[in-house]
């Protein structure tokens, strides 16, 4: 949605200082495009990073459930059936209005997260290295 400029807040002298100025414009971008190309990169405040990072750590649902209600520790022998924990996200994802995610889905999250996918047993499939705390889906509420 593009918000327009209130009327009051208009310059109708816009397009002519633009004109008077365009040059000095063009300068300032080929300056900055300059710098950008000695860095090769583009340099970020501090507060923008620390900002983002903030923003990627309040929407990573599957980190929040983890907080929440596992223990990552990388231990091969601690394991949890992938079953379980799809179900016990999606119980945790009602309560939280988000929607539910398949096992599939989840797959790369608990990797990504720490967890390593296990071959199939007679009893299912299995995450290694993390459980759900207490084995239920919610055991600290």
């Amino acid at each position: 949605v593009i918000e327009s400029i209130p009327v009051e807040d208009r310059d109708p002298r816009i397009i002519e200082n633009v004109r008077r100025e365009g040059a000095g414009i063009i300068n300032w971008a080929l300056d900055g495009l300059a710098r950008l190309n000695e860095r090769d990169a583009f340099e970020y405040p501090e507060s923008v990073l620390k900002a983002s990072e903030r923003y990627r750590e309040d929407n990573d649902i599957y980190a929040q459930f983890a907080d929440e209600h596992l223990d990552i520790t990388g231990e091969h022998s601690d394991k949890e059936k992938a079953s379980k924990l799809t179900t016990a996200f999606n119980a945790w994802a009602d309560k939280h209005d988000y929607a539910h995610r398949s096992s599939g889905a989840l797959k790369p999250e608990w990797e990504r997260l720490g967890m390593v996918w296990g071959n199939k047993t007679g009893k299912g499939y299995f995450y290694h290295g993390g459980k759900l705390r207490g084995g239920e889906p919610f055991p600290n509420e």
